[in-house]
């Protein structure tokens, strides 16, 4: 069946239940006239152009898009790439998201959150630690099947730094054996000065990426207000043997050892 078709059948089964849909159709009709200079009725160009008109709301969602927005399908699609079972722990890294820990444990996981901003959202207690990555950690070695990598201050002061090394290797200590570490870029964002950061340390880069499809369509997500999500990320998954996180500092401590001898010669 054409994607047209498709589409439409979904519109018409669904579309009286989707709250809020005339503000939509308006606000996307109104995007269709600017477009193309003349008015237009809604119902007959989306009956007629389905697809057209899901573009373009897509297009203006898209916008709206960033790594801040993790709907469900996303973390989903996250858990099934970094190999976590039903009943696993995950960490997320970052601004705490309201949704988060709600959204981890319909997933049948024990979520917790790292932040090293005070959260804005009540939160269970336990659930939400507030520290920095690369000062004292305050996130147990080898207590989370993996790790999902938002933002944090230490890393966006850059990722050539001391700090940045120490950062990373506090999180890989964080897992258990076969965990993963996954870092989450924005839309477009390229993710080579994080390979590079990470190459040093004993584990396996994977690069990928998230990005919405049909089902987006077909599940009328452009509806109900959830933006389309294109987002890269880096695997890192670590081997069998976890490293102590003692261990991992001293691999730190050579790691920058090694690079001040290299900027030394080249001087």
């Amino acid at each position: 069946m054409p994607v047209d078709s498709l589409v439409s059948c979904a519109l018409s089964e669904s579309v009286s239940q989707v709250p809020g849909l005339k503000t939509r159709y308006r606000a996307c009709q109104g995007v269709v006239r600017a477009r193309s200079g003349e008015s237009v009725d809604f119902t007959e160009h989306l009956t007629a152009h389905p697809v057209a008109v899901v573009q373009l709301m897509a297009e203006q969602h898209s916008v709206e898009s960033g790594v801040s927005t993790l709907p469900l399908r996303v973390l989903k699609s996250l858990v099934r790439t970094a190999r976590v079972r039903a009943g696993g722990a995950v960490l997320e890294v970052g601004p705490v998201r309201a949704s988060a820990m709600p959204d981890w444990i319909s997933l049948g996981l024990q979520p917790l959150a790292l932040t090293d901003s005070a959260p804005s959202t009540p939160t269970a207690p336990g659930q939400v630690l507030i520290g920095d990555v690369a000062g004292g950690m305050p996130v147990s070695a080898h207590s989370v099947d993996a790790v999902i990598l938002r933002t944090a201050k230490t890393f966006r002061a850059g990722l050539g730094t001391p700090e940045a090394l120490l950062g990373a290797a506090n999180l890989l200590s964080c897992l258990k054996p076969h965990g993963s570490l996954l870092v989450l870029g924005q839309p477009g964002e390229s993710l080579q000065g994080w390979q590079d950061l990470l190459a040093a340390f004993p584990i396996k880069l994977s690069p990928s990426e998230y990005r919405d499809g049909l089902g987006w369509w077909l599940s009328l997500q452009w509806l109900k207000g959830s933006p389309q999500m294109q987002l890269p990320f880096l695997r890192a998954e670590i081997g069998k043997d976890a490293l102590s996180r003692l261990q991992w500092h001293r691999l730190v401590r050579e790691l920058i050892v090694k690079r001040t001898q290299a900027a030394a010669k080249a001087a």
